[in-house]
């Protein structure tokens, strides 16, 4: 097998149609790791529909939480300004949403994290972000298998907001399931790192 010096060899490859549970530590049954958005890192990817309000998205701008020059900024103008991904979720089931902000500006402002869906009324959380980095969670047991729109964004209330974000993810949150704690705590990026 060739092996090629820093870089993961192109034969190393996994994929399943469906999430797996796995027997933790502890001897319970929990989802394994997971995050069902796309490009979670990577805001300004086509995975992430932006709203019309949203005037730029800079990727790589601002050094993350874990250190890296992997965080975006969502620059919005007049109006609300958010970006959202479409998920198919399943009924009777709990989910987890959470994402990383840190606002561009010293002063404080408010961003509204959501998981929505027409006929279901959707769950929203405002939640106050500041020059500090934050992850909020917003966790949701929908009622019907359907599409849900997963999104952060603004408020019409604001004039404009420059976000930063990262680390999105939205995970099982039934039987116990919990992000993998061995990576930048409690979240699990779209794209697994080889641990190899």
């Amino acid at each position: 097998m060739p092996t090629t010096t820093g870089v993961a060899t192109t034969f190393i490859d996994f994929t399943r149609a469906s999430n797996a549970t796995v027997t933790d530590s502890d001897g319970l049954v929990k989802w394994a790791p997971h995050n069902l958005l796309l490009a979670s890192e990577s805001f300004d990817a086509a995975a992430w529909t932006k709203s019309a309000g949203v005037t730029t998205v800079t990727a790589n701008a601002v050094a993350a939480p874990n250190g890296t020059q992997t965080a975006d900024l969502i620059t919005s103008g007049v109006g609300d300004g958010y970006a959202y991904q479409t998920v198919t979720l399943v009924a009777g089931v709990t989910y987890t949403f959470s994402v990383w902000l840190k606002a561009q500006s010293p002063s404080s402002f408010a961003t509204v994290l959501q998981i929505y869906n027409a006929s279901d009324t959707g769950t929203t959380q405002t939640v106050n972000v500041t020059s500090d980095w934050q992850m909020f969670s917003l966790t949701k047991t929908v009622t019907q298998s359907s599409s849900y729109l997963i999104f952060v964004g603004g408020s019409s209330t604001l004039s404009s907001e420059n976000l930063y974000a990262w680390g999105a993810s939205l995970y099982r949150s039934d039987l116990a399931m919990q992000p993998n704690t061995s990576a930048y705590p409690l979240y699990n990026p779209t794209q697994p790192k080889n641990l190899l």
